[in-house]
């Protein structure tokens, strides 16, 4: 904090940590700063990556990607085959992938479109890389539901993570977790090992 506090501009936002002691303690040294250069009071604090989404804040979002991060997202189109002079629904996934700069844009339009955001998280899963240990893969089920639309999926957040440095994310997907009325098998679920993840130099 003592680094960036000098910087002309700076302004802090909030603060995350699973330890809401250290929150808590990170806040008052900031507000105590932002007295003293005659700022706005305020550092939001965050314990859970679905407190940002529910609140609609796009800037703490922002800071935990890294810049080239790489945003995958999967859909079930429903599309039209004929079999046999019958007309059948047809169900599968296609995935769009997008850079930060498009996902934080389409984000910003689903918070502007949207009265409220509500995000649970389930049946979290941690894995750490064997062939890079700073590298860690979150899998976990989410059921959003917003004021203009539901569903549920699995999503994967990629973290990065250096002493004395805030943790990123490279990479997020998000797919559903059924394809009609069948539900996908674990073997199916996005996870770290499905990216070239590069080995830790010695």
């Amino acid at each position: 904090f003592a680094g960036f506090a000098g910087c002309p501009g700076v302004q802090v936002a909030a603060c995350c940590d699973v330890d809401t002691m250290k929150t808590e303690r990170f806040r008052r040294r900031v507000a105590a700063w932002q007295k003293a250069k005659g700022m706005n009071e305020r550092c939001d604090q965050y314990e859970f990556y679905e407190d940002m989404l529910r609140r609609k804040d796009i800037d703490a979002i922002d800071r935990i990607f890294s810049d080239d991060a790489i945003i995958i997202t999967g859909t079930v189109p429903m599309q039209k085959s004929v079999n046999s002079d019958k007309q059948t629904w047809r169900e599968q996934i296609k995935y769009k992938v997008q850079t930060k700069p498009q996902y934080m844009s389409s984000l910003q339009n689903t918070f502007n479109n949207n009265e409220y955001i509500k995000v649970t998280f389930s049946d979290v899963e941690v894995v750490r890389h064997p062939a890079n240990p700073n590298y860690y893969g979150v899998t976990l089920h989410q059921h959003w539901k917003s004021s203009r639309y539901e569903d549920d999926g699995y999503l994967l957040l990629i973290w990065e993570f250096h002493d004395g440095q805030d943790p990123i994310i490279h990479y997020r997907t998000w797919q559903p977790d059924r394809i009609g009325s069948k539900k996908i098998s674990k073997d199916e679920i996005i996870n770290i090992m499905d990216f070239n993840i590069p080995a830790l130099e010695e």
